[in-house]
């Protein structure tokens, strides 16, 4: 009896030990998709971990400036994939820590005491862990491959976005007709792009553009912010001219406004100076009344004026140009309209028009806007006999140009013609002839005197050319010149010009003659007014605009080192990756969640789902009869591209044999003819369209 019960018992130990095997063997696929879901929230955790060390705590890789350009890459053109490559490598490491523990786990039911009950968790747990590793490891390339993929997405959407700016810059620039010359002294080319240099360590940046070094701002090596578009101030920064044999200073207003070149043409001693520092006397008064914005954007500039209006205030006279190539002399102008300009006044000393090798040099003849031809009466012979009395007391204070009109015409319509490559007639470039001194010896009375002979002799011809019509001071001003012998002068400029017109004036509204006594120029707005009308700047003025203060009592723009030692586009990056990620870790424990429902037990003979049962079958119209409704062909089969077999006249009684498989057609025997049978041979079975046939 003993013995039976101790069999029994050894049976019963048997069988709750194969039971127990059991069990975890069908344990370990319920628990399968857990087991994988915690290895994933591990390498998760691992990743995330890392990331908030590294990028949010941390700065992440150790950047530094690279390049040709002294300034630090745009964060998705090369530190992003550097800081890609550190949390990568740095989550890796809790990860193979974390499989240590595993394996030297999984050892121990193997090697402890009792292994005898613990070898069957052993393999259970070591084929959760290989099922969790797999899953993990991919979960790792697919957490790294989207870490990726956003690094190089953002990347592609800042270059687009860098081409973007660009383009809208440069529609904008060319939108408003605004291009980029250097005013300096010898050089006056044109430039695609200035060299701009960090204020705070005074490093030069050649290409200060959107692009691989920044988008809306780039980094020098100093840590200073540096804009890298006009829209959003890159003309603050100092600049200096890229041409290798010019490299000096820009100006601050350039790329802002639409620059408007006009040089000043006139002999030696034709009053060039004089008429210019007259004209921003006058912009001076109308600006201080309210009705049009004046700034000098350079500083010598500034002082130039500034010394010129006293001087014309106590009636001195000023400095001739001394120099063949000066600067341009830059003035900033906006009218009541709103529309705004910057000038680029050249003054080239008189001389310059007696070489033409050394006015070739003068490249400004390529992009002029408008021409100042300043001509000196008292240079034609005609005048100096007229006056040769008066001049011979007044030499000294009149000094007249020595150099004929019609010469000094020549050499700049020659290398107007050089660098323009216009031809012979230029259309869109308006010419002001003007005559100077006009207040010397009544001189202004005998061109007033000229015109009025004009207006009361017809058909003379005088109102020919390109000056406006109908203007009584252009048709006097020209009707004087031809007059006075310089008829051949008209000419010329009325055959290469298309837009011209004549004016006189006084620089200094009296004679030099040592009195302490202001100037007051008579006539000198009115030459640049008409040319400026035809850029839209009026300067009559349409309303006011206040006084516009000058750069030096703005603001200054700070521009400092960056302070910070984090980087906002790694956040960026963490989070996108972060919100993809949990989607993608939602959507895998969803599948596994489809894959393995543990929520119904150990039912595992659980019966899968039927389908549906089919509704029944519509009732067959096999068996039925109806009436043909018309004439219909029988076909040999279902489709009227088969052959006719027969003819089913109107009214002809007809019964169903077969349908075809979608039900529209009939396979018939006619029973009874709707009329006489036309063709005897014909069969009386066949298909036909069931539209044709009503049923009974």
């Amino acid at each position: 009896m003993a013995a039976v019960i101790y069999l029994i018992l050894i049976v019963a130990a048997i069988a709750l030990y194969l039971l127990y095997i059991y069990v975890l063997f069908w344990l370990s696929f319920i628990l399968f998709p857990l087991g994988c879901v915690a290895f994933i929230c591990v390498v998760l955790y691992h990743y995330i971990h890392t990331m908030w060390t590294e990028l949010f705590v941390g700065t992440g890789w150790k950047d530094g400036p690279e390049g040709p350009e002294p300034a630090y890459r745009q964060y998705y053109f090369r530190k992003a994939y550097r800081d890609y490559e550190l949390v990568v490598r740095q989550s890796w490491v809790p990860n193979l820590a974390a499989a240590e523990w595993v394996v030297k786990t999984g050892t121990w039911f193997f090697t402890n005491g009792g292994v005898w009950f613990t070898w069957p968790l052993g393999i259970t747990f070591f084929a959760l862990a290989a099922a969790g590793a797999v899953s993990a490891a991919i979960a790792y390339l697919i957490f790294g491959i989207v870490h990726l993929l956003i690094v190089v997405s953002c990347a592609a959407l800042a270059f687009c976005l860098g081409l973007l700016l660009r383009f809208v810059e440069y529609v904008s620039m060319l939108w408003r007709r605004i291009f980029l010359v250097c005013p300096n002294a010898g050089c006056y080319k044109k430039i695609s792009l200035p060299v701009y240099i960090c204020p705070h360590c005074g490093v030069q940046h050649k290409r200060l553009i959107p692009g691989s070094y920044g988008i809306l701002r780039r980094q020098c090596q100093c840590g200073t912010k540096l804009p890298t578009l006009f829209l959003f101030g890159r003309n603050d920064l100092p600049s200096i001219c890229p041409h290798k044999e010019c490299g000096q200073p820009l100006s601050t207003a350039m790329g802002v406004v639409r620059n408007l070149h006009i040089p000043i043409v006139g002999g030696p001693a034709a009053g060039k100076t004089s008429f210019l520092m007259a004209n921003m006397c006058e912009l001076q008064q109308r600006a201080d009344g309210g009705t049009l914005s004046l700034e000098f954007p350079e500083k010598k500039h500034q002082t130039l004026f500034e010394k010129s209006r006293q001087n014309f205030g106590r009636g001195i006279l000023l400095d001739k140009t001394a120099s063949d190539s000066p600067d341009a002399f830059l003035v900033n102008l906006k009218n009541g309209s709103g529309h705004e300009g910057l000038m680029y006044v050249y003054d080239a000393a008189g001389e310059l028009y007696q070489r033409t090798d050394v006015l070739r040099s003068h490249a400004y003849y390529e992009y002029t806007h408008g021409i100042l031809f300043l001509l000196d009466p008292f240079s034609l012979a005609r005048v100096q006999t007229d006056f040769a009395s008066d001049l011979k007391a007044a030499e000294t204070l009149i000094k007249p140009c020595e150099e004929q009109p019609q010469d000094v015409y020549a050499r700049m319509i020659g290398t107007l013609r050089e660098h323009s490559g216009m031809g012979s007639r230029f259309g869109s470039v308006p010419v002001a002839v003007v005559v100077t001194k006009a207040d010397a010896f009544g001189l202004s009375v005998d061109i007033q005197s000229a015109g009025e002979e004009v207006t009361a002799t017809s058909g003379d011809g005088n109102n020919k050319g390109g000056h406006r019509k109908g203007d009584p001071e252009s048709q006097a001003v020209r009707a004087w010149l031809i007059s006075h012998g310089e008829g051949n002068l008209v000419r010329s400029i009325e055959h290469d010009f298309k837009d011209m017109h004549y004016f006189y004036c006084s620089a200094l509204g009296r004679l030099p003659d040592g009195r302490v006594a202001p100037f007051n120029p008579e006539g000198v707005l009115e030459p640049l007014d008409w040319i400026l009308k035809h850029y839209r700047l009026d300067l009559n003025g349409h309303g006011s605009v206040g006084v516009l203060p000058s750069r030096a009592s703005r603001p200054a723009r700070v521009f400092a080192p960056s302070t910070s030692t984090h980087s906002i586009n790694g956040m960026v990056v963490s989070a996108l990756w972060l919100i993809a990620s949990t989607v993608l870790m939602y959507s895998i424990v969803s599948w596994l969640v489809a894959a393995q429902p543990w929520w119904n037990g150990f039912n595992f003979n659980r019966n899968t789902p039927t389908a549906s049962p089919m509704p029944p079958p519509a009732p067959s119209l096999v068996g039925r009869t109806g009436v043909t409704s018309t004439d219909v062909n029988l076909r040999e089969g279902v489709g009227s591209n088969y052959r006719k077999v027969g003819l089913a006249e109107r009214n002809s009684r007809v019964r169903i044999l077969n349908l075809s498989s979608d039900g529209s057609w009939y396979e018939i025997q006619i029973m009874q003819h709707g009329r006489a049978k036309e063709d005897q041979s014909s069969s009386d079975r066949g298909w036909l369209n069931g539209k044709f046939v009503s049923l009974n």
